[in-house]
């Protein structure tokens, strides 16, 4: 038997829930929008929105799943018109809702609405009682690991740290190429391919500077003119694999030994909180270093399976924000089979 998730992209529908004090009526200048994406990134959304926006600040809460049916609410002072975007199988669907007096920041909603469709589950009084342990999963983490980075970071290796981030794996082949370009002539920067120079470095003005800074070897400057969203995702990536790493320490001591999947055999562990202190160092370079604090286990709410056929089910669920709903699929295949 198979696990059933995410074999189309309808098959997997996430709906963000925000607190009621947003849609109260207001006379102020802030604008709620809701979003309704299909097979688009949030980089994608983003970029789609800066240009209806004039290039106006947009906030958002959470960041939702590329391959899915989703749903959720930004703000901005800009009035974008109501608009429907469709490329491909890529659809994005923007709504006026009304002004608001609170303006959304990141961790805005509280929880999210999943229906997920699936294996046909017999068995699910155990996820409840277990409840499952609170990993962050795959999708955290992108297309690699980045504890070569930070540790880099950590100990002042900014050569090697620039290094890694600008020869990192990429999902776009032409980038990749030119990538490894760039790891093969480091020493010698200077004489890239001049398609690669300036597809890398010559578009973009703080990129042109980090060339500079490259030839100059002033890697620590290099460093600070780096992308700051792009260096707090990679600590928050690089925080959630040490919190995984600390969670599956501590449900080990609650594992049935004849088990060897690490991730859900287990007996029901207690409910605690586990935490990743910041590297307060990284500060300096721009990094938003904040403490990780995360429970050992979640559990889901109003949870509902209606059965399709003997093999397909529909699943309904609400989970605290942060909780991952992919996790609590592979839990109750692990359940049931």
């Amino acid at each position: 038997m198979k696990l059933i998730l995410k074999q189309k992209v309808d098959d997997f529908y996430v709906e963000e829930i925000l607190p009621k004090e947003y849609f109260k009526k207001s006379e102020s200048e802030i604008r709620l929008y809701s979003a309704e994406k299909i097979c688009l990134s949030h980089k994608e959304m983003e970029k789609i929105l800066s240009d209806k926006s004039n290039n106006k600040t947009v906030h958002f809460s959470g960041i939702k799943d590329k391959d899915a049916h989703t749903f959720q609410y930004f703000t901005t002072y800009a009035k974008i018109p109501d608009f429907e975007w469709i490329e491909n199988e890529k659809c994005l669907r923007i709504n006026f809702i009304q002004n608001t007096d609170k303006p959304i920041h990141i961790g805005s909603h509280k929880e999210n609405f999943f229906k997920i469709k699936t294996n046909h589950f017999k068995q699910n009084k155990g996820l409840l009682y277990y409840g499952t342990p609170n990993y962050f999963d795959t999708q955290r983490f992108g297309n690699e690991y980045y504890s070569d980075f930070i540790n880099a970071l950590l100990t002042k290796d900014y050569e090697s740290a620039l290094r890694f981030y600008l020869t990192r794996k990429s999902k776009n082949k032409e980038t990749n190429r030119m990538r490894n370009e760039i790891r093969e002539k480091w020493k010698n920067i200077e004489k890239l391919n001049t398609k690669t120079r300036d597809k890398i470095f010559e578009q973009n003005l703080h990129k042109k500077e980090i060339y500079k800074l490259i030839i100059s070897k002033d890697f620590y400057n290099a460093i600070k003119q780096l992308n700051k969203r792009d260096l707090n995702t990679i600590y928050k990536q690089y925080q959630s694999a040490l919190f995984n790493e600390r969670l599956n320490e501590f449900v080990a001591k609650y594992k049935y030994k004849k088990f060897e999947n690490k991730f859900f055999n287990v007996e029901r562990i207690p409910q605690t909180e586990i935490k990743i202190n910041a590297n307060k160092e990284l500060k300096e370079l721009g990094i938003d270093a904040r403490d990780l604090v995360r429970k050992s286990v979640f559990y889901p709410k109003r949870f509902k399976l209606t059965k399709i056929d003997n093999e397909h089910a529909n699943i309904e669920f609400k989970l605290d924000k942060g909780n991952y709903a992919t996790l609590l699929v592979k839990h109750l295949f692990i359940f049931n089979y």
